[in-house]
């Protein structure tokens, strides 16, 4: 999962729900990772623990950015 992040082949829209790019869609290879598009990121209660609103929203314009769809 850490490596599709990595290359904006995934990414977490405002809702926390997971993205994933139109090539990821199309390679069977890759139907595990289609499989989780939609599903909400499991996020700890503690919020010093909790991801970075402003973080996830740079990586989905600036590295999925062109890649979404």
């Amino acid at each position: 999962m850490h490596w599709a992040f990595d290359l904006g082949m995934v990414w977490f829209d405002n809702d926390l729900r997971l993205g994933v790019t139109g090539e990821v869609l199309r390679d069977p290879r890759n139907a595990w990772l289609a499989n989780l598009r939609g599903r909400p990121l499991a996020v700890p209660a503690d919020p010093r623990l909790q991801p970075q609103g402003e973080a996830l929203r740079w990586h989905a314009a600036q590295v999925a950015g062109g890649r979404q769809g």
